[in-house]
């Protein structure tokens, strides 16, 4: 089964109410192209994970930067995940990153405003 490399300064455990994921990207490479620009990717871990995939086949990769709503601060480029798999990508927005843009629109909608980017504890 397809892995999910996490290639960022930050990985998928950073990715909570203090760390958010934003302009994110999906793009489409050949792994060639993909293993020139990251030349430091551990080709034995591949072979174990994923031993079919060659140079000529796609892989997907997330890109992202940080924001840190407590500090107000954005990191560009602070996440990249690749996979061969596509939708192991989407499922891991849709489980880890979605509900944190839920919680934000819920503070939204019912107390006007969202610092934490966390469900509001005075419910």
């Amino acid at each position: 089964m397809p892995k999910i490399y996490s290639l960022g300064e930050l990985n998928e455990n950073h990715i909570d109410e203090m760390n958010i994921p934003m302009n994110i990207f999906l793009t489409s490479h050949t792994f060639e192209t993909f293993y020139k620009n990251h030349p430091n990717f551990c080709l034995e871990d591949l072979e174990e994970s994923d031993p079919s995939l060659s140079f000529d086949d796609t892989v997907y990769v997330i890109s992202a930067g940080n924001y840190t709503p407590r500090r107000e601060h954005m990191s560009p480029d602070a996440y990249e995940f690749m996979s061969s798999d596509k939708q192991e990508l989407i499922n891991m927005v849709n489980t880890r990153i979605v509900p944190l843009y839920e919680i934000a629109v819920s503070n939204l909608k019912l107390y006007g405003y969202n610092y934490y980017w966390e469900p509001n504890k005075k419910d």
